[in-house]
């Protein structure tokens, strides 16, 4: 097990660097883990991120290069692949030699994918709240430690780590619900058996420290200390408590190693934010913030961030030029195939199908999932046909019908990244728009520099996938306390309406 002492050394020493090359400003540097090591406040968000996508590893890269030295994910991220990604940037970083020189985060609790099927095989006839607890049909909970186990050293295997610095209970707002539920009319009896479940976890992890395995542990969720939320909150007072018990089982002497908390924290979700710095700051505990820009409000879900556009491109022009050509082309091919048996796809239909749907879309998100699952797949289905079946002539004219696709997807995303950004995200943050953006920063920039600003001094954990991506982000580091806090706060902190 590595010293803590040395530990320190190493974040030290990357951040010295980062100065050096004026990518951090000192003041964005701040304590953690008890003071035992330096993090910069920006942390390595890999929710999304995969190892065989390249852009993903050169933003990985990019980032523990640029004043980030904190990194946080989780077994169920893209099953495995993100904590695969981090392990393979680290190994090309320099492997053992520079392990020292971060703060690696992973969790445990939320099965998915084929870890689920084999971490099931041991208990598949657990089904009570010790055991599985069911989310969907192919997701479930477990926070029993026989599972964290498992997880634990599956994550090691795929992070190529001996030890980690933080392992986290993932959401364990859903193991609560679930005890509830079960106990039905005693509630009493679900809140007992909650935090029960939880000492018990702690048990594990108080292990998990005395052999070297991990220095610290916590909770990341939703659901801290929510008194006017409609849904049941987890108290850390509470949490406090079960630590306490579970170290003084293995030892009466023995210090507690609870240490993490992390929540979603952002501009639009400040609700009972001063009740968790509170508790955060008796208990001397660390504070990670996930979601800074995905924010929920009304039961509807914000992206706080200037995605990709250009101001004055007439998108409205490019996709309906490009619709008009796509649906040319499948018009002129049905009209000439007119025997063709349904091949069980939509043979050259979609174009006319993406143009009904294209006025009800949500976002830039819902359109990539509707071109990814549907319209890309069917159109290859389509091109494949015409490759076995169609005349040369026919073949002449698919580089034209998939050049219409592109700029059709290109300018689609542009417009409704930019009608959201105008019409949607700047009205919502009304006033405190121009007071996150001072300094002539970017909306993502002013929105981390905020957070970073608060008393507290978070670590705030953004989900970085291109490196363009991260230079946006890294450009809050640059800067001190947001100059005009007190302002934005008492802004957002009144009620608000939506569109």
């Amino acid at each position: 097990m590595k010293t803590k002492f040395s530990t320190y050394l190493g974040t030290k020493s990357r951040l010295d660097d980062f100065i050096d090359k004026s990518l951090l400003d000192p003041s964005r540097m701040t304590s953690f883990l008890r003071g035992e090591v330096l993090v910069s406040q920006l942390g390595m968000g890999t929710y999304r991120l995969h190892h065989d996508i390249p852009e993903h590893a050169a933003a990985v890269g990019a980032a523990l290069c640029s004043g980030v030295n904190l990194i946080d994910t989780a077994p169920n991220y893209t099953f495995g692949g993100s904590e695969k990604l981090i392990g393979k940037v680290l190994e090309s970083l320099g492997g053992p030699k520079i392990r020292e020189q971060f703060v690696v985060i992973t969790k445990g609790g939320i099965l998915q994918g084929a870890e689920n099927n084999i971490i099931q095989g041991g208990m598949s006839s657990s089904k009570g709240p010790d055991g599985l607890i069911p989310l969907s049909a192919d997701t479930w909970g477990c926070f029993h430690p026989e599972f964290l186990e498992r997880q634990l050293q599956a994550s090691l295997e795929r992070l190529k780590l001996e030890s980690l610095d933080v392992f986290l209970l993932h959401n364990p707002e859903i193991f609560l619900e679930w005890t509830l539920k079960q106990a039905k009319n005693n509630s009493e009896a679900g809140w007992i058996k909650f935090y029960h479940g939880m000492e018990s976890a702690f048990t594990w992890l108080e292990n998990k420290v005395l052999e070297g395995k991990i220095l610290y542990y916590g909770v990341s969720s939703n659901q801290l200390q929510k008194a006017s939320n409609s849904r049941p909150s987890i108290s850390i007072t509470s949490l406090i408590q079960c630590a306490e018990k579970a170290a003084k089982q293995l030892n009466p002497t023995n210090e507690h190693h609870f240490q993490v908390v992390q929540f979603p924290l952002n501009p639009l979700e400040l609700e009972g934010y001063e009740a968790i710095f509170e508790s955060t700051s008796k208990y001397g505990l660390d504070i990670l913030i996930n979601r800074p820009f995905n924010a929920m409000r009304d039961d509807r879900l914000f992206r706080l961030a200037r995605r990709e556009f250009v101001e004055d491109e007439n998108y409205e022009s490019i996709v309906e030029k490009s619709l008009d050509c796509i649906e040319k082309f499948e018009q002129a091919f049905l009209e000439h195939f007119v025997t063709v048996e349904d091949p069980g796809f939509h043979l050259f239909r979609v174009g006319s199908e993406l143009r009904e749907v294209a006025m009800r879309l949500e976002d830039s998100d819902h359109l990539h999932e509707l071109m990814n699952y549907y319209f890309l797949p069917h159109t290859q289905r389509s091109l494949e046909w015409l490759e076995q079946n169609a005349s040369k002539e026919w073949l002449e004219h698919v580089d034209g019908y998939l050049e219409s696709w592109e700029k059709l997807e290109i300018a689609m995303h542009g417009k409704l990244n930019r009608d959201e950004y105008n019409q949607v995200i700047r009205p919502i943050l009304g006033d405190a728009y121009t007071l996150l953006k001072l300094d002539d920063l970017s909306l993502d920039a002013g929105i981390l520099r905020f957070l970073m600003s608060f008393p507290a001094r978070p670590v705030i954990l953004n989900g970085m996938r291109t490196p363009h991506q991260v230079k946006s982000s890294t450009e809050a580091l640059i800067h001190s306390n947001h100059p005009s806090f007190e302002e934005i706060i008492n802004y957002l902190d009144r009620p608000q309406k939506t569109n």
